[in-house]
Order: C-alpha cells, then sequence, then structure tokens
C-alpha cells in the first residue's frame, strides 16, 4: 500500500491542541464550576483519590476526553480527505501500541 499523503489543515486546525498530553491541557489558572454528577459515581470516584484529588482527577478525565474528541475529529478529517482507513491495518497498529 503506498504511503499515505498528510491532509492539509486548515489554520483553526493547525492551532487546535491535537497533540498536547493531558498535563499540557491544565496548566494555567482555575476557575470554580458546579456540576451535577450521579451520587454512585461521585462516591466511587473519591473513595479511589480522595477528596484532596478529587478535583485534579475531573480536570485530567476532562482533558483526556478533549483529547480524544480532538483525535476523532483529526481521523475523521484524514478519511474525508484521503478515504477510509484500512481496518486491519488499523487493528494492526491497535494492538501493536497496546501490547
Amino acid at each position: 500500500m503506498p504511503a499515505r499523503k498528510r491532509p492539509k489543515r486548515s489554520g483553526e486546525e493547525r492551532n487546535r491542541p491535537f497533540s498536547l498530553l493531558p498535563e499540557e491541557f491544565v496548566r494555567g489558572s482555575v476557575a470554580p464550576i458546579s456540576a451535577t454528577i450521579p451520587a454512585r459515581l461521585l462516591a466511587l470516584v473519591r473513595s479511589r483519590v480522595g477528596a484532596r484529588e478529587f478535583s485534579q482527577f475531573v480536570t485530567r478525565s476532562m482533558a483526556n476526553e478533549l483529547l480524544r474528541i480532538y483525535r476523532q475529529e483529526y481521523v475523521a478529517n484524514v478519511e474525508a480527505e484521503l478515504g477510509p482507513l484500512d481496518r486491519a491495518e488499523v487493528e494492526k497498529w491497535r494492538k501493536r501500541l497496546r501490547g
């Protein structure tokens, strides 16, 4: 299979933090929020991370979810420009990366 060309990305896409690690998402000033969370989920998280680490856990969870969304958008852009990814190749790399 020939090598795939990288898709051209708009200025907005180039500026998106696709390659940032969650740690790089969470630097800077903070802001208090109010959120409604199912009680059982809240209890499970608190039992694992403790009260002092709860905000950090939520912050990293949000950063990881945002990174997942950016990756999905990137794959969709690649597929729109170059056609669908070869699913067998995706599985091969998924197994290789996850061990």
